[in-house]
């Protein structure tokens, strides 16, 4: 018999980033397929715990070592029971590092590694730990390319892409009633991106979309831009949006456990230009019917340019033209519309994604 061990750093469901969506899709749909999946995950009550000593640097930092410490040790005693009661043990880590140092401890009792990197970040590229996992798979197709050719990695590493929930996340026809709900004038052309808005590349790369809409407002103003997110770096942009006189262009809501209600009621996705893949949220998008404007997808992503969104280069009057470009013709975006859902269906559903993660693991 074989069993899936997910160990990541949040699986809380009052948290709902991507990642975690991400993980709860696969976990059920393995559980559809009758193989037998959990999820160890980082307890939410540590991260409170830390958060009230976020202005002592040093006192934090000893706090989220011992707290990692005590993760890892109940991980492992969870992972041994089971390797009592399962002749195939996988533990699949996701992203942060000392998740993955709880697969490579699974090791000691038997099991096999599998681990998926989320986000680029070649620190721990080249490190003892990733060069003993068993396998590695990657969300996106560049950070494939950076292991693929080293030879540590050679055929054990696999691009499977993130995926959406096709159930949850499709067109809705009551756009108008939800617009209301949400105080989101009926008449203006909605322009949408949803993340967390913590200091990290991605959020930074929100300034050059917020400088296109200068430029935009000029030629139509007609529209307006919803950022939807928490975080560090969401003061940073309100502060940019009232010193650039966009408060009638941008309006900022927190995350919400509804995404799919802000996407019905969008025209375009907008994703980061400091991307460097294509996002879960932008995903769940398309599958909503949203045409995507993004500025470094590459080859082997769900978006292909001219055909279900555009690819524009990192310049804010060239995101603007592409902003005004769909919105002035109607018929492109809702062939573009129809082919980001068709995309999704045939491709990118998590029903789909599943097959070749089950394939690695069967094969482990």
């Amino acid at each position: 018999m074989i069993k899936i061990v997910h160990v990541t750093s949040s699986f809380d469901k009052n948290f709902i980033g991507g990642n975690v969506r991400a993980i709860y899709s696969i976990n059920d749909e393995l559980k559809k397929r009758d193989i037998s999946s959990s999820v160890i995950h980082f307890p939410t009550t540590f991260r409170k715990i830390e958060s009230m000593f976020k202005e002592i640097e040093l006192i934090k930092r000893f706090i989220h070592l011992f707290f990692v410490f005590i993760f890892m040790f109940y991980s492992l005693i969870y992972i041994s029971i089971n390797r009592l009661k399962y002749s195939h043990l996988v533990v699949h880590s996701h992203g942060t590092n000392y998740c993955m140092y709880v697969g490579l401890l699974s090791k000691i009792v038997g099991c096999k590694t599998i681990h998926t990197f989320r986000t680029f970040d070649s620190k721990p590229i080249n490190s003892f730990f990733v060069k003993h996992i068993d396998y590695l798979t990657a969300t996106g197709k560049d950070i494939e390319r950076f292991f693929i050719y080293k030879p540590p990695y050679l055929n054990r590493i696999k691009f499977i892409p993130n995926g959406a929930d096709i159930r949850k996340f499709k067109p809705k026809k009551n756009k108008d009633i939800i617009k209301k709900r949400l105080h989101v004038p009926e008449d203006k052309f909605v322009l949408i991106f949803l993340s967390r808005l913590n200091l990290h590349k991605k959020s930074y790369g929100l300034n050059v979309v917020l400088e296109s809409l200068d430029f935009v407002r000029k030629k139509d103003s007609n529209f307006i831009f919803l950022i939807v997110g928490d975080g560090e770096y969401k003061n940073k942009l309100r502060w940019y949006v009232t010193k650039h006189k966009l408060s009638n262009y941008v309006s900022f809501y927190p995350l919400t456990n509804k995404p799919q209600d802000f996407y019905n009621i969008a025209d375009i996705y907008i994703e980061s230009p400091n991307s460097t893949f294509q996002s879960i949220a932008s995903l769940e998008a398309m599958a909503c019917g949203l045409p995507v404007i993004n500025c470094v997808v590459k080859g082997g992503e769900a978006l292909k340019n001219g055909y279900n969104g555009l690819i524009v280069p990192k310049n804010p009057k060239e995101i603007a033209k592409a902003i005004l470009y769909l919105k002035n013709n109607p018929e492109i975006r809702k062939s573009y519309s129809k082919n980001a859902i068709r995309t999704i269906r045939n491709e990118y559903r998590w029903a789909a994604v599943i097959n070749k993660y089950i394939d690695i693991y069967t094969k482990l």
